[in-house]
């Protein structure tokens, strides 16, 4: 297994952009964006699905189908604008969703007749390469490889936190599933519950191992 390096840059706002590769990188960052208002989205409980679902007002000001020449996601050292990422070159990059639907504020929101709390956690980007137009389907084992280790570094990272219980790496693909930005990633959810679907998973996985039942009746056949 190749080395992998780690590199945490402590943004304006005082975030952190985490950037992850083969390679060292050491190269100085350029003009960061300017800060933005840190969110503060919050959770209702719906009592007709008997679950809390989170609501953040931030995400309809969220960048939106920016020009390919002005890709926040794009490295921006070598560009006439500032975006999330600034530096030359990088392999893969994590920073925090500056239009997050869980983010750790404690403000504990009143609206009369429905029952409210902060919506804790965290929400992260994850960049999957400088390049504009690679997506997963086009990088390289070696480079998807490098992608499941960021992913388990935040993972137990975020984990150790006490404000959030569950973690869950995914993408979005295409429109048509709410994406604003062209350039391919993913993104990093930090709950501070458990969902009620995958709450229903561990129970079923208490009261029968059924992963391993099928593998012995693949086994069998």
């Amino acid at each position: 297994m190749k080395k992998i390096f780690k590199r945490s840059l402590e943004r304006n706002d005082k975030r952190e952009l985490l950037l992850f590769g083969y390679s060292e990188n050491q190269e100085k960052p350029s003009k960061e964006l300017e800060i933005t208002p840190a969110p503060t989205p919050h959770m209702r409980w719906n009592p007709s699905r008997q679950e809390w679902v989170t609501y953040s007002a931030t995400r309809k000001v969220r960048t939106s189908f920016p020009p390919e020449e002005y890709c926040p996601l794009c490295p921006g050292a070598e560009l006439n604008f500032p975006t999330e990422i600034p530096f030359k070159n990088f392999e893969i990059a994590i920073f925090p969703n500056r239009w997050a639907s869980f983010n750790t504020n404690n403000r504990q929101l009143s609206i009369e007749g429905i029952e409210t709390q902060p919506s804790n956690g965290e929400c992260e980007v994850v960049v999957y390469s400088s390049n504009h137009k690679d997506t997963i389907a086009q990088m390289s084992l070696d480079r998807v490889e490098l992608l499941f280790n960021a992913w388990s570094d935040r993972y137990i990272n975020l984990m150790k936190r006490d404000d959030i219980k569950y973690v869950m790496p995914f993408e979005n693909r295409g429109i048509e599933c709410g994406v604003t930005l062209h350039h391919p990633h993913g993104q990093i959810y930090a709950y501070p519950i458990i969902p009620p679907v995958i709450q229903k998973e561990i129970e079923a996985f208490s009261k029968e191992n059924f992963i391993e039942k099928l593998m012995k009746n693949w086994k069998a056949i």
